[in-house]
């Protein structure tokens, strides 16, 4: 639990944390749960509107900080490879 707090708020403190904090405060919750369940079942998705691109943005940025995070579904991801 201790490295995954630490490296949430190490991942916190980049240079992008405004940019970052800005696309969570300003994403369409409407289009990123469209393209989440879109994504559930498989559907393979290129984003093509402002907001699509927003979400895919947000959801990179995530994987991002997962990556560093023990345990977490994306670093898992990383350490199957």
């Amino acid at each position: 639990m201790k490295e995954s707090t630490t490296a949430g708020y190490l991942n916190s403190e980049r240079k992008s944390f405004h940019d970052i904090t800005d696309r969570l405060m300003n994403v369409n919750l409407e289009v990123l749960s469209e393209l989440t369940k879109q994504m559930t079942e498989g559907e393979r998705i290129k984003p093509e509107t402002e907001e699509e691109q927003l979400c895919f943005k947000l959801i990179n940025d995530l994987d991002h900080v997962n990556g560093h995070v023990p345990g977490s579904i994306t670093s898992e991801k990383i350490y199957e490879k």
